[in-house]
């Protein structure tokens, strides 16, 4: 049986790091599943969201999430 020891200071760094867990495999998935996002719109945000996970998963949110026809891409 493994016993985990977490204290204070471990709880409150383990937050930031679990939503941005979150944020980044949301963003993925949403990403791959969005159908109004077209062939290379869709590649490049992927590319974003991969290479700089936290900047690029907010700004797939802010600006992406509308889709080729709204949106920048």
């Amino acid at each position: 049986m493994i016993t985990l020891f977490l204290g204070t200071q471990e709880i409150i760094l383990l937050g930031p790091i679990l939503l941005t867990a979150v944020l980044y495999l949301y963003c993925i998935v949403h990403c791959i599943t969005n159908n109004k996002l077209q062939g290379n719109s869709k590649l490049l945000w992927l590319i974003i969201i991969l290479v700089a996970p936290f900047i690029g998963s907010l700004i797939y949110l802010i600006v992406g999430r509308k889709g080729s026809r709204e949106g920048v891409t």
